[in-house]
């Protein structure tokens, strides 16, 4: 795995690029339903309707893939973040919290069976990188709704309570334990249970 960065040949012409978003397009949708580990070369080439060839044009193995579409994910998980820090600056800091953490878990959740994998490489980690800008959210989100925007030690405390509850939430539905289905907890309950959690820790690191 170390060395899949160096596995993907960047297309160099349109009908190229088209036939690696349809290969990408169909890991993904396969990634739907079983593990990254169970899918073979045969089911993308299959569901993306190309041959054995052009995905070997391309791609060096399987693992090649991941990087990208670690990637893919990424940009949607930025873009939930976007529309959750978007929301309407008169909304309470409980309501923001829920939305930041719907948009990190609809992240972790695409790909989470395959982030120890990912992660062990010397390919970087967009998951890390977008739970940075979640952090970076609820922290000036967090501050404009209680009014404090300027309040540095205040912003300290915030940051410590977000990272905390991220890590809680990726022990919660990540390899090896994923605690939240031990407990029988679909989504929407692991998200208020988080969010109950996070807005508890926030409103302590304010003195509430």
């Amino acid at each position: 795995m170390g060395d899949a960065a160096g596995q993907h040949r960047p297309p160099k012409q349109e009908r190229s690029r088209e036939t690696l978003e349809r290969i990408l397009t169909a890991a993904e949708s396969l990634l739907d339903g079983r593990p990254f580990a169970e899918i073979s070369v045969d089911d993308i080439v299959n569901h993306a309707d190309v041959s054995r060839s052009s995905f070997y044009a391309r791609f060096e193995n399987k693992d090649a893939l991941l990087p990208l579409l670690y990637e893919r994910y990424a940009a949607a998980g930025r873009s939930a973040l976007a529309v959750a820090l978007s929301v309407d600056a008169e909304r309470p800091p409980e309501f923001v919290v829920d939305q930041l953490v719907r948009s990190y878990l609809g992240f972790v959740r695409r790909f989470q069976s395959e982030t120890s994998t990912y992660e062990t490489s010397d390919l970087g980690s967009p998951r890390r990188e977008l739970m940075d800008d979640v952090v970076e959210g609820v922290v000036r989100v967090y501050l404009n709704c209680v009014g404090r925007p300027g309040d540095e030690a205040l912003a300290q405390r915030v940051e410590f309570a977000s990272r905390a509850v991220a890590a809680i939430l990726l022990r919660a539905v990540g390899p090896p334990t994923g605690f939240a289905s031990m407990m029988g907890f679909d989504d929407e309950r692991l998200v208020a249970e988080v969010s109950l959690l996070a807005t508890s820790y926030l409103r302590a690191a304010a003195g509430d």
